[in-house]
């Protein structure tokens, strides 16, 4: 994830009620938007191969904030 997207997750962990939702959407937003950025960046050829592992990882963290704002 890029340093916005932790940062994020920091501010919603740090927060409460609802300011907490809205950073952890936010948060879900970036991760959404970093696996787009991968995506984009395979395809178009500016990298040959993403380790599976980090998709991995990267779909963990975003199943786990889908949960947490729901």
């Amino acid at each position: 994830m890029m340093r916005r997207d932790v940062g994020n997750l920091a501010e919603g962990s740090g927060s409460s009620g609802g300011t907490r939702n809205a950073r952890y959407r936010t948060a879900l937003g970036s991760a959404r938007e970093t696996g787009a950025c991968i995506d984009v960046a395979e395809a178009l050829g500016y990298v040959e191969r993403v380790e599976p592992l980090l998709l991995e990882e990267l779909d963990q963290v975003r199943a786990i904030l889908v949960r947490v704002t729901a």
